[in-house]
């Protein structure tokens, strides 16, 4: 698959922090608002931040030239931990993930395409039961929405590892791994990163979608040129 040919409510989540989901998630909304289609991101739940301060989603929408009445933010938890961890030092009670099924099946629609940001990986608890992002691929696809899955993934040495074990847990919960992409891919690959590059599709069993050129992070105009070229390897 293509990542334009996306449609309805597509996952994006990583093998761990930091593997470059919120500029994975800029880049493949970037490909989509070029090829004409209507899309929402959404980051269901976001730490770390005060409360004024722009978050992922925002920083995802910026890059990627999303209006700003595009973007959604569902909760906000202040120490940057896991959700589950947030929320319970700070003895906030927020929404299940039951919860935020429904209220993206809600939001998505009239839009062709929905990106749902995760946080961490896929087992890194998300509310207050420690419920994550597995849990809400299986609530959508239990209110007939099967999600698209992309897994962002990062190029060092232990990748392969991450990634396999990744994809292979979205897999046995029932759904289906669409793409891959590696998150920052750097100006001089080592060996390490060169063979990972190589065999990646292998270990996670699902195609690679393209690399995001590390540093991209804060230049919108990069990342839509990026998004033009996405499913080209280097």
């Amino acid at each position: 698959m293509k990542i334009t040919d996306l449609d309805g409510i597509v996952i994006v989540t990583g093998t761990d922090t930091d593997a470059g989901k919120t500029v994975t998630t800029a880049v493949i909304a970037s490909a989509l608002k070029q090829a004409g289609k209507e899309v929402l991101i959404i980051k269901p739940y976001q730490t770390g931040l005060p409360p004024e301060e722009p978050g992922d989603v925002h920083d995802a929408g910026r890059l990627a030239g999303i209006d700003s009445e595009n973007l959604l933010e569902y909760v906000r938890c202040p120490e940057p931990l896991a959700p589950t961890t947030s929320a319970a030092r700070a003895g906030m009670t927020i929404p299940s993930i039951e919860e935020i099924a429904a209220r993206v099946l809600v939001d998505s629609d009239g839009y062709d395409v929905t990106l749902v940001e995760g946080a961490g990986g896929v087992l890194v608890g998300l509310d207050n039961a420690g419920a994550g992002v597995l849990d809400l691929m299986d609530s959508l696809t239990h209110r007939g929405h099967e999600p698209h899955v992309v897994v962002a993934t990062r190029s060092v040495l232990g990748s392969l590892n991450h990634t396999g074990l990744t994809c292979n847990a979205i897999r046995d919960r029932g759904h289906q791994v669409d793409a891959i992409i590696i998150g920052s891919w750097p100006a001089e690959p080592d060996l390490a990163e060169r063979c990972n590059l190589e065999e990646i599709e292998d270990a996670a069993g699902a195609p690679l979608a393209g690399v995001i050129p590390a540093g991209i992070g804060k230049d919108p105009g990069a990342v839509q040129r990026t998004a033009l070229t996405l499913g080209e390897t280097q």
